[in-house]
């Protein structure tokens, strides 16, 4: 063996075979990294959009019980004629 080899115990020497799966392992590891943040952020940010749908809908209702269908489709009829204004 060579002197330098000696120094290092067997786990800590770096493994020179399967140069291509290190590589590919270096460049895909990152990868799904930003794909699981991107993931995790997504969710978040859907559910906390749900739920401030939620509160607007139970600040609407006015009591916080349910409406009569009637109301309903008012308030439905207000949301279409609002999106309709903005385009």
């Amino acid at each position: 063996m060579l002197k330098s080899q000696e120094r290092f115990p067997s786990f800590i020497k770096k493994n020179t075979g399967g140069g291509k799966m290190d590589a590919g392992m270096q460049v895909a590891l990152p990868i799904l990294g930003v794909l699981a943040a991107a993931a995790a952020t997504f969710y978040v940010v859907s559910f906390s959009e749900l739920r401030e749908k939620s509160f607007r809908d139970l600040e609407e209702s006015g009591d916080g019980g349910f409406e009569s269908s009637l109301s309903s489709r008012k308030r439905r009829a207000r949301r279409k004629a609002e999106n309709k204004a903005k385009n």
